[in-house]
């Protein structure tokens, strides 16, 4: 399973600096002949990379949640409900 996630992250990773490229790529031949064709091309490029920006957000947003409920007392548990109710952000917990 860990395998499987690390060939996951890793397929991402180059996804994305593959979008990267081309889009750097895109607007230099922008730059050079300001060709209308380009501009859809950039735009889809850039909206793909940005997905794949939030996906990753949002990733990260959900395991911050999940730490609170897997390590603590009770007292933290319910700390965190509270937070998730109220969409309230605490860094740590000491």
């Amino acid at each position: 399973m860990i395998a499987l996630t690390s060939i996951q992250k890793k397929t991402k990773k180059a996804r994305y600096n593959q979008q990267v490229g081309i889009l750097k790529e895109l607007e230099r031949q922008h730059k050079k002949s300001q060709d209308p064709e380009v501009l859809p091309l950039i735009k889809k490029v850039s909206g793909e990379k940005d997905y794949i920006l939030r996906d990753e957000t949002e990733k990260r947003a959900r395991f911050l949640k999940q730490t609170y409920y897997e390590s603590g007392p009770k007292a933290t548990k319910l700390l965190a409900n509270d937070c998730v109710n109220n969409n309230l952000l605490i860094q740590s917990i000491r």
